[in-house]
């Protein structure tokens, strides 16, 4: 699932989970509120995790296939052939 990859890259991205808050012990609660991203990550890379972490499956980044995911500006340069 592409939430999953979110979830990764975010915590690869800024050392937590997303949602993630030491000060509650039910992180279930945090999945009602809104994703916040530290000022220090890139647009690109906020416009990725944004798509990604979107909690409706249909609305997410991917839905489309993983094309639309390679075709983030997050991911210029790469080539997907290599």
């Amino acid at each position: 699932d592409w939430y999953l990859l979110g979830a990764l890259l975010h915590e690869m991205l800024t050392s937590a989970p997303p949602y993630y808050d030491r000060d509650k012990s039910d992180d279930e609660e945090h999945y009602a509120v809104a994703l916040k991203l530290p000022s220090y990550i890139s647009f690109s890379a906020r416009s990725l995790l944004s798509g990604l972490l979107i909690k409706d499956p249909s609305s997410r980044l991917g839905s489309r296939g993983a094309e639309e995911i390679k075709k983030h500006e997050f991911f210029e340069g790469i080539d997907w052939g290599d």
